[in-house]
């Protein structure tokens, strides 16, 4: 619990409270943000909404074990092998029955699957096939959860000029489509290894594994990601990579050969030797854990900065905490988170920032497909001080949810772009031949509100529209504004002595 650093100096003159900044506490116990966070601008939380939010079937947890929660829903799912099955689609079909959607869609699934595969024979030149005909196929699919005497038949009228597999590739992705997500596809065998890789090097602890900054999908051309170790360093998109430490590119042959050369642990260096036009460069980095990543200073009028570019990895929480310990004074008027291009993480280290600013507020609520409801709420103790919160379209999965955690409860000002909308698990099975499916899984995190603004993204209160030829950044540039602009009002709203 955080504590007062001093007491709060509160008076009343004629009715009116009269908040005295410079003697206010910045850490404050319990009961007491709701009466000091409406003398400081800050509109308190609307509990009445947020416990509508969460009904008598909800269950309510302190933060702490999101990823245990989920990793148990997972455990408990029954395995697909998709060796066992005798073509993709009933592979597909199970595996989306199985982890995301009722089994009263399969009926739905199936259709579209089929009306693919019709009209892929009949973009051939076969004849037309009859409403009825397809009707029976749905219903003979839906029944089974199989499309295997579906395609016999299919085979059999299209007389040995379709092979299977066209049929196949026809109705995967119109299976995935009619899910209705935007995360639902098919990827190609090199894509699906690159995911595999990288689901793999996730996985480790983030001791294991400093961060870098690179994409490599496309080696040995990589991609630079913004705000990250690579970038600081001087890699540039399109750099080609000829030597990694001691190993030259010609024995980093595929991706996942490139990701293990450049994952290691946090605190050691790596060397990067890359051709850029007509020049030979290297390039030295060391690694860094998440948390060391995440910086603070304090910029005009005051304001306090801190840029948190991910949250993977365990001490980000506290790394946040104590920049705050160190920067923010009784005169800071406001803080400024910066999430933009934050896109992963954990969601226990996430809601740790949130509780720096809530009082035993809900922060998120987890809904999975069998009904079950779990809302998470913060600890008792908060830090009273204007937040601003900066967002993009790369504002994704955790971020977002911190976005969300602070707004519904009325404790930050978001300024910049929607967000990404990765509000939902995204799973990966692999098909046996080597490609992948993608498509939308548990859970789906919802609002303290109850929304849910998965694959839409989360609009902000202050919409920053950023110039393609600016070399300011806007965005920054309006939420600085906006304090000044919260500083005046609020001095203009002061009661005359």
């Amino acid at each position: 619990m955080f504590h007062s650093r001093s007491e709060s100096v509160i008076s009343e003159r004629n009715g009116v409270r009269d908040c005295k900044p410079q003697t206010l506490p910045l850490f404050l116990k319990a009961g007491t943000l709701l009466i000091l966070s409406s003398c400081l601008g800050v509109p308190p939380a609307v509990s009445s909404q947020l416990e509508t939010s969460t009904n008598t079937e909800t269950e309510v947890l302190v933060y702490g074990k999101e990823q245990e929660i989920v990793e148990a829903i997972e455990r408990s799912r029954d395995a697909q092998v998709v060796d066992t099955f005798p073509n993709a689609l009933d592979y597909t079909l199970s595996v989306l029955l199985a982890h995301a959607y009722p089994v009263q869609k399969t009926e739905e699934l199936v259709r579209h699957t089929i009306d693919a595969v019709c009209k892929e024979i009949e973009s051939l030149g076969h004849t037309n096939i009859p409403a009825s005909q397809r009707n029976s196929w749905v219903d003979t699919a839906s029944q089974t959860k199989s499309f295997e005497l579906v395609l016999n038949e299919i085979e059999a009228i299209a007389d040995g000029e379709v092979k299977r597999d066209q049929l196949v590739n026809a109705g995967l992705p119109a299976m995935l489509s009619a899910t209705g997500s935007k995360v639902a596809g098919v990827l190609g065998v090199p894509q699906a290894e690159w995911l595999t890789n990288l689901i793999e090097a996730r996985s480790k602890p983030s001791e294991e594994r400093g961060l870098l900054g690179i994409d490599a999908s496309d080696w040995p051309t990589i991609k630079v990601l913004p705000d990250t170790l690579a970038a600081e360093a001087g890699l540039r998109d399109g750099d080609v990579v000829l030597r990694v430490n001691t190993k030259d590119v010609a024995e980093i042959k595929t991706i996942a050969d490139a990701l293990r050369s450049l994952r290691g642990a946090t605190g050691t260096n790596l060397s990067m030797t890359i051709e850029r036009g007509a020049q030979t460069l290297t390039f030295n980095i060391r690694r860094e854990s998440a948390a060391e990543r995440i910086k603070a200073s304090v910029i005009d009028p005051g304001i306090v900065y801190i840029k948190i570019p991910d949250f993977e990895g365990s001490g980000i929480a506290m790394r946040v905490k104590n920049l705050v310990r160190e920067h923010v004074t009784l005169t800071t008027p406001a803080i400024i988170l910066d999430l933009r291009d934050n896109s992963a993480g954990r969601p226990e280290e996430t809601n740790g920032v949130a509780d720096i600013f809530l009082d035993e507020k809900y922060l998120q609520i987890f809904q999975f497909k069998n009904g079950r409801r779990v809302a998470f709420k913060s600890k008792p103790g908060s830090l009273i001080v204007r937040v601003i919160l900066l967002t993009n379209q790369n504002t994704a999965s955790c971020a977002e949810m911190l976005a969300l955690a602070l707004h519904d409860n009325r404790r930050a000002t978001v300024i910049g772009q929607t967000t990404a909308g990765a509000l939902c698990g995204k799973e990966f099975e692999k098909l046996a031949d080597g490609r992948m499916i993608t498509f939308r899984g548990e859970p789906t995190v919802l609002s303290p509100t109850g929304q849910d603004y998965s694959e839409i993204g989360f609009p902000p209160d202050i919409v920053v529209d950023v110039s393609e030829d600016s070399n300011e950044d806007e965005i920054l540039a309006r939420a600085i504004e906006f304090v000044r602009s919260a500083e005046r009002k609020d001095l203009s709203q002061k009661p005359t002595r």
